[in-house]
């Protein structure tokens, strides 16, 4: 296995960590488990919410870049299980690394950018037990066009038995025209808000983004699980024009619980 230049790790966790090792440098991990209290805590890596994986293995991933001219500044913290032990933390750690697959580590581009050509990545782990971990990536980058783009994208992993999971995989088809149903309720709300208008006038305009809408509460990439049930967030374009930017939808614990797989076990 070789080290790419410029690799920082904590005592002896580097070799677990290399497959979320990219060109840019320095690379972070920390040397420390959910709950730490020593002198590694602040490399530590946790969840925001839940009981904790029992594994005491979750850490931060580092990937930072001073872009010049003409290359990317690269800004990405993200998290994994070092050196992980079974099929649900290998797959944890292979959608984390796929939130960041298209990072522009590497590229070089041939104009003069208006600005500081950059990509930024945050990643954070709203969930995690023993059987489920949920984890929020929240991403923006400039690409010396008029304006920046972010988005939003989630990894939910089924622990216990080893995948990432699907709308699928936890909820029956019926579910979805509720979900969206109750997202729309909120979106108004929101886009009302946001755009100072009639409720009329912001479900006029939501009618058509209805297929996008839909396409979003129907896949898990777009929900963050927490203690106190789920958001399903919508990028810019998705519920609205670019100025209105993100929007969001939060659904109650007891009501996803209801059309659930009872056999994955979510947050309670």
């Amino acid at each position: 296995m070789v080290r790419s230049p410029g690799v920082m790790c904590g005592r002896c966790l580097c070799s677990s960590l290399l497959l979320l090792v990219a060109a840019a440098s320095p690379v972070a991990a920390g040397d420390c488990a959910n709950g730490s209290t020593g002198p590694d805590k602040a490399n530590c890596a946790s969840a925001e919410a839940g009981p904790g994986t029992g594994m005491d293995r979750l850490n931060p991933v580092v990937i930072v870049r001073k872009g010049k001219a003409r290359t990317y500044s690269i800004d990405i913290s993200a998290i994994a299980f070092a050196d992980p032990r079974n099929s649900g933390e290998r797959a944890f750690n292979a959608a984390v690394a796929a939130l960041y697959a298209d990072a522009p580590l590497d590229k070089t581009v041939d104009f003069d950018s208006a600005g500081e050509l950059t990509y930024h990545l945050a990643v954070k782990v709203t969930w995690a037990s023993p059987a489920f971990i949920s984890a929020t990536g929240e991403g923006w980058r400039y690409d010396g066009g008029a304006h920046d783009n972010s988005w939003t994208r989630a990894v939910n992993v089924d622990l216990r038995n080893g995948r990432l999971l699907t709308f699928a995989n936890l909820f029956p088809a019926s579910a979805l025209p509720v979900f969206v149903r109750l997202c729309s309720d909120q979106l108004i709300a929101q886009k009302r808000a946001k755009m100072d208008s009639s409720a009329a006038s912001a479900r006029r305009d939501l009618a058509g983004y209805k297929a996008a809408i839909a396409s979003y509460v129907g896949d898990l990439a777009h929900w963050s699980f927490f203690k106190s049930g789920a958001e399903v967030t919508f990028d810019a374009y998705v519920a609205g024009s670019y100025v209105e930017g993100d929007y969001t939808c939060h659904l109650a614990g007891d009501v996803i619980k209801r059309y659930a797989d009872a056999r994955v076990m979510l947050p309670h």
